[in-house]
């Protein structure tokens, strides 16, 4: 029985040291606090990167967000990657300068990112922006990266929405999506702790995105760009005064597939802390452990898996042994972390997402579970077009 407790408390301990990071990065976000205006340097060049895989029917669209707010000498590139469709005709039509690229063999986002900085440097801008195809870049966002991204890389404020009509689930998921793209790294703004990049709305200063480990393969290519950026010396900073938004796909099949993907790469990115570790040694940037803290912090899904775990542990050991003392820890811990949840909500959320979401979560995240236990199983590094209905 008491390698089963020792087992038992070191489960305790696994479930417990990224809750208290994820707390501690809600409480620092909540507090409001005013914008200062940024300070526009216009003579730095933009160019707004759009990486694109059969978007015909959204890309212009997302276009017709980012055209008004460029000043004069900026670009606007897409990369039409391995398209089967009228990506390039329709993004040209839409006014963009179009990369078109073909490649069997090396195939995804950060190929094709790659490709568009190479395409780039006959014309170098000052500052590189990344924009997903099925994004929306809100009034504001480019001028704000582009004032925050002089000197370190910048990530906007990449927000998912659920679209109308769309069940619980997805609204839940809305929800999850913004406490770790825009709470969580408030938090470590405020805390003076470099983010993580996290798609949509990147923005690099020209002199490190030119040198930069790009085509990586990965299917999270952008957590793999900011771990390697930060490794270098120079970690991203979050620009919430940058907003840039997108929809979930309606379709339970495409939504799991798209999260599945994704909790694949994550789940494999968290082992890379201690490097970030290291590299807070080697350049004397104590925030690098702070922010290899952040990475190690599982997805909230697998959070909960966790605790819900130490909990049956807990109980099987309390009927035992009656030693409850585990029991009431592991209850604690979930507590606390359902109430951190429960604050971002009523901070930045309960306009969109109603209250019998939250009531009903255990419910609708078991999908999530399942899809986070295959994204253990799974290797997951085609880029595929995520179905929208």
């Amino acid at each position: 029985m008491t390698v089963a407790v020792y087992g038992l408390l070191g489960l305790l301990a696994l479930a417990a040291l990224p809750t208290l990071v994820f707390v501690v990065e809600v409480l620092a976000a909540l507090p409001r606090a005013r914008r200062g205006a940024a300070v526009v340097d216009p003579s730095l060049r933009v160019a707004v990167l759009v990486p694109a895989h059969d978007e015909e029917a959204g890309i212009a669209a997302t276009l017709a967000t980012i055209r008004p707010q460029l000043r004069e000498g900026d670009r606007l590139v897409v990369v039409a990657d391995n398209c089967s469709d009228a990506t390039a005709d329709v993004a040209r039509a839409a006014g963009a300068d179009v990369f078109e690229r073909s490649d069997d063999v090396h195939r995804g986002k950060s190929f094709a990112i790659a490709s568009g900085v190479t395409y780039l440097a006959a014309n170098e801008p000052d500052i590189v922006i990344v924009v997903d195809a099925d994004c929306r870049v809100e009034a504001g966002a480019i001028d704000a990266l582009r004032a925050a991204a002089v000197e370190r890389p910048a990530q906007a404020a990449y927000v998912m929405r659920a679209p109308d009509g769309a069940p619980p689930s997805r609204r839940l998921a809305e929800l999850m999506f913004l406490v770790r793209n825009v709470v969580r790294p408030l938090g470590l703004q405020r805390l003076g702790v470099p983010c993580l990049l996290t798609g949509a709305g990147m923005a690099f200063p020209w002199s490190l995105i030119r040198g930069a480990a790009l085509a990586s393969g990965s299917v999270v290519e952008d957590l793999q760009l900011a771990v390697d950026l930060a490794a270098d010396g120079t970690p991203p900073r979050f620009c919430g005064a940058a907003r840039v938004t997108s929809l979930f796909p309606t379709g339970e099949a495409a939504a799991g597939a798209q999260q599945t993907r994704w909790l694949w790469g994550v789940t494999r990115a968290m082992a890379q802390a201690p490097r970030l570790v290291l590299a807070a040694l080697r350049h004397r940037q104590p925030s690098l452990i702070a922010l290899a803290a952040e990475l190690a912090v599982p997805p909230l899904t697998m959070l909960f898996a966790l605790w819900m775990l130490a909990i049956a542990g807990a109980l099987a050991v309390g009927l035992v042994a009656h030693e409850w003392r585990p029991l009431a820890g592991a209850g604690l811990g979930l507590g606390v972390c359902v109430l951190a949840i429960v604050m971002a909500w009523l901070r930045f959320a309960r306009d969109r997402v109603p209250a019998s979401v939250l009531l009903g979560a255990p419910l609708y995240a078991l999908p999530a579970m399942r899809a986070a236990l295959a994204s253990l199983l799974r290797r997951r590094q085609e880029w595929n077009r995520t179905a929208r209905d």
